[in-house]
């Protein structure tokens, strides 16, 4: 995935405040891998759809992991060290509607 597609999902979320209040996280993990965090609550709109959590894995290092938790309507992936793209393709495409 470019991150053109990222880019493009941010700034429609723009409106003054969304951007100060959460939104998207990328940071590593220890595993090693990938976390991405979404806040779903400060998302601009309802342009997206809940899911239940997800796997697609391959091997112990090629893996993406979806968990959507209710409590705080927020939806994490992990995924392995050289699945980033994978995971960001999946989450804007199936989840978040771009």
């Amino acid at each position: 995935m470019s991150t053109e597609r990222m880019e493009e999902w941010f700034s429609d979320q723009l409106n003054g405040d969304w951007e100060h209040q959460g939104g998207i996280n990328i940071t590593t993990l220890d595993n090693p891998g990938w976390l991405i965090e979404v806040d779903l609550d400060t998302i601009a709109g309802d342009g997206y759809r809940e899911i239940s959590s997800f796997a697609e894995k391959d091997s112990e290092l090629d893996f993406v992991k979806f968990y959507y938790d209710e409590s705080e309507n927020r939806i994490r992936v992990i995924c392995g060290v050289r699945n980033l793209s994978q995971a960001l393709s999946i989450l804007f495409e199936r989840v978040l509607n771009k």
